[in-house]
């Protein structure tokens, strides 16, 4: 077996003394090395630190970004200290192994031979030690040496609205106080301002996404702290372990004071509306996590003059030069099935990397009690035309949005990626932050986001860097893409969230890639499967049942259609249409705006949806999402005896034909209308598709 090393030290100047060298060719041909052994973890630098140093601190800094194993120390770098005999370094070289002794423990003292039995070595010793101790320590690890074991760790962000979080998960987001008590002071203030002069005989407050109680329980202190007689707190948890947990707090320490609802806030009816909304559903590069999705929803039980904490919140992104963080993103497709590694963005604690350029904002989002969600730049991507500029036709919970930003580097350096940061205010001056220039003292819910470029590029100084940045929504999902532009083209990074997505419900992800299945054997076998859902409670349970029907294809049957109907967390309909024993066929006509008339035949359970997919009607672009009711462009157009016959579209169904073109008060989406025998023989008349231009 061969034995490979652990580590290998690189022992390199920090900079150059020699005349005709550069102060910065230490460092590339360091990069050519990593380059060389492809940027391996286990390269790292032996940095020496020399007595002259260049006065150009982003070329030292930008060691920072690379892996140190260990300082060099040359004798001749300490001095005498003034008024005594001890050995001490001159105040340019404290502040510079204040920077590197944060990022290494190890250092080496050398010495020339004949100095060994006439210098105070132990003195020299104690010296180094005193500069380790008053090492400027990573603002993190400020008050917790635990956070050091987080350095460089990529993580996956969290997805709360696909899978529910884990008891540790929670723990370790309810050890950060600071978090809670700017929580707690926002509130406070905005129920003052709520009183101050007013008459409010009875409060509303709902805390969307509750968890195990930390909010709950700022919400209570500050409504004693006021003495607010008459309120009512709502606490909404879809976690139903979570849920367990705030029962037993109701009962033990906040006196029966809260109602505890189990659901998805997106599909809860409170009561009454709120005076203030409250949520900490931020993520590490603040919208991550689908807290305007969820928040969106909230803003239609706020009362006009409602307060939604948080406000606001933005995302920033820097670009980094992190090879140690990209070379981790490299090896993370062997630790988990995705496609490509490097099109997925990480939760990290980035303790090796050195910032090229400033962080510049990208996607704000303000939530009002209109129930708007308002972003600075965005657009849907299908209506960006040719001039370049921004045009947008759609609602704002559907817009996706995109933001070109441009940084510029002042030194040679390698771009790895980005990182990414959030800035949130949750109620006027109470704000939290992960940005480092004015990162909230001693707050640890949140670590930055990476995102790495499919290939490390490098930049020379004076360059200009620019990356064009997405966020979409669709077929149930929501994802970002990223594309370098500048200084070297390179390919869209996750394309259709392809690599890397977040779920907006565990069923709709589910269905969104599994949605119209095909299978063709010797028997002839074709499945199909589509779906409308909403909430799932049972999911696993009916996860199991999909793949049941799925592992049918070994029998001889036509083909399967499987349904799925989704409402409050109960299965309507379940039906096997090759299994149906309605013998009469449904008849449907299709009539379309360039006078075409298509009919089709379909069986009792089916939708006009299914029967467009069955039967091949030729309808350019008719249900995009297949049956999952996040489009409108199965639109269909009904008389009004047909109209009033079917039940009434549920809310999904409205926002998706908000979005309709041609819509009127007969119409409804094809997806949504479920043949019955009085429906046979009717017709639907299907609007006209609008270029793509017409819209401003």
């Amino acid at each position: 077996m061969i034995e490979y090393p652990r580590g290998i030290w690189c022992r390199l100047p920090l900079t150059w003394n020699r005349i005709d060298e550069t102060a910065d060719d230490a460092w590339h041909l360091y990069h050519q090395l990593r380059t060389a052994c492809g940027n391996d973890a286990r390269l790292e630098v032996a940095l020496e630190i020399g007595a002259d140093l260049c006065d150009n601190m982003q070329i030292l800094d930008r060691w920072t970004g690379e892996s140190i194993g260990c300082l060099i120390i040359p004798s001749k770098v300490f001095q005498t200290s003034p008024g005594g005999d001890l050995p001490t370094v001159s105040e340019f070289h404290r502040q510079l192994l204040s920077i590197l002794f944060a990022r290494t423990s190890r250092a080496v003292l050398e010495f020339d031979s004949e100095q060994l039995d006439t210098i105070p070595i132990n003195e020299y010793s104690f010296c180094v030690r005193n500069l380790y101790k008053n090492q400027r320590v990573l603002p993190m690890e400020k008050n917790s040496s635990v956070m050091r074991s987080y350095r460089d760790y990529l993580q996956l962000p969290l997805q709360p609205l696909f899978e529910d979080l884990s008891a540790a998960t929670y723990e370790v987001f309810e050890t950060d106080s600071v978090k809670y008590m700017q929580y707690e002071m926002a509130i406070k203030e905005a129920i003052s301002d709520k009183i101050s002069g007013n008459d409010v005989p009875f409060f509303n407050v709902i805390v969307c996404g509750a968890g195990r109680g930390p909010l709950v329980t700022a919400v209570l202190k500050a409504l004693e702290h006021f003495a607010i007689p008459a309120f009512q707190l709502i606490a909404v948890e879809k976690n139903i372990n979570a849920v367990s947990t705030l029962d037993h707090l109701n009962k033990t320490k906040w006196n029966r004071k809260v109602h505890i609802v189990h659901s998805d806030v997106r599909k809860f009816k409170p009561p009454a509306k709120a005076d203030i909304i409250v949520s900490e559903m931020l993520g590490s590069f603040g919208d991550n996590e689908l807290s305007p999705e969820c928040l969106y929803e909230a803003m239609k039980f706020l009362k006009p003059d409602g307060v939604c904490i948080p406000q606001f919140y933005q995302s920033y992104l820097s670009p980094v030069h992190a090879p140690k963080l990209h070379y981790n993103a490299a090896q993370y497709r062997k630790q988990v099935e995705y496609n490509d590694a490097l099109e997925c963005g990480y939760v990290v604690y980035p303790a090796t990397a050195f910032v090229i350029d400033y962080p510049k904002p990208l996607f704000p989002f303000t939530h009002k009690s209109e129930r708007r969600l308002t972003c600075a730049t965005y657009i849907n991507v299908a209506m960006l035309k040719g001039d370049g500029k921004m045009h947008c036709n759609a609602k704002p919970k559907q817009k996706n949005f995109y933001k070109v930003l441009k940084f510029r580097s002042e030194i040679d350096c390698e771009l790895s990626g980005f990182l990414g940061y959030f800035y949130c205010i949750l109620y006027k001056d109470h704000a939290l932050s992960i940005l480092p220039s004015n990162h909230t003292p001693n707050m640890r819910s949140w670590f930055s986001m990476f995102f790495p470029l499919v290939t490390p590029v490098m930049v020379k100084a004076g360059a200009e860097i620019e990356i064009h940045f997405w966020r979409n929504t669709g077929h149930g999902k929501v994802w970002y893409e990223w594309w370098l532009a500048k200084p070297t083209a390179l390919p869209v990074q996750n394309p259709n969230g392809r690599s890397w997505s977040f779920a907006l419900s565990f069923l709709n992800y589910f269905i969104s890639n599994l949605n119209y299945f095909k299978h063709s054997g010797g028997d002839g076998f074709h499945f199909a499967l589509s779906t409308k859902c909403c909430i799932l409670k049972m999911r696993f349970h009916k996860l199991k049942l999909a793949f049941e029907l799925y592992r049918m294809r070994q029998q001889s049957f036509q083909w399967i259609g499987l349904k799925y109907c989704f409402q409050n967390s109960k299965i309507q309909r379940l039906s096997t249409s090759s299994l149906s024993q309605e013998k009469k066929p449904i008849a449907v006509t299709f009539l379309t705006s360039h006078g075409d008339q298509f009919k089709a035949y379909g069986k009792i359970g089916d939708t006009l949806l299914d029967m467009v997919f069955n039967d091949n009607i030729p309808l350019d672009g008719f249900g995009i999402c297949e049956g999952t009711c996040s489009c409108s462009t199965c639109h269909v157009i009904l008389k009004r005896e047909q109209y009033d016959y079917l039940p009434s579209p549920r809310e999904d169904e409205l926002d998706m034909l908000d979005l309709a073109y041609g819509l009127t008060d007969t119409s409804r989406l094809a997806c949504q209308i479920v043949l019955t025998e009085q429906l046979d023989g009717m017709e639907v008349v299907v609007p006209g598709f609008p270029d793509a231009t017409q819209f401003h």
